[in-house]
């Protein structure tokens, strides 16, 4: 099988995920596949040492505390997006996904 260029976005700088994801990265990487580690600036692992690639290009998110009031959780995807959105406008992030050509899984 063909090696291929896989990016891997954790979004959140503390959590659970992030120190999933980055061990699941190494893991690929370690299969000689390309991988890239999309995650906030600041983030707990961002003196990570693998074979994944770590690149802190997303907006860090300064409050990763759970939204208090409804109003708040239903709009928390949205602000996910734009952090998203900000993180790929953004010189580093546009640098890091446009000319990546990351595999772009489909379900």
């Amino acid at each position: 099988m063909d090696a291929v260029r896989i990016a891997v976005v954790e979004t959140d700088a503390q959590s659970g995920l992030l120190h999933y994801a980055v061990p699941l990265a190494d893991g690929l990487a370690g299969r000689g596949h390309e991988i890239d580690v999309l995650a906030p600036r600041g983030n707990e692992l961002r003196r990570h040492a693998g074979a994944a690639a770590m690149r802190a290009v997303l907006a860090s998110n300064r409050c990763s505390i759970e939204p208090r009031s409804r109003p708040t959780y239903l709009a928390r995807p949205a602000v996910i997006a734009w952090r998203l959105g900000c993180a790929c406008c953004s010189r580093r992030g546009a640098d890091a996904t446009v000319r990546g050509n990351f595999y772009r899984a489909t379900s």
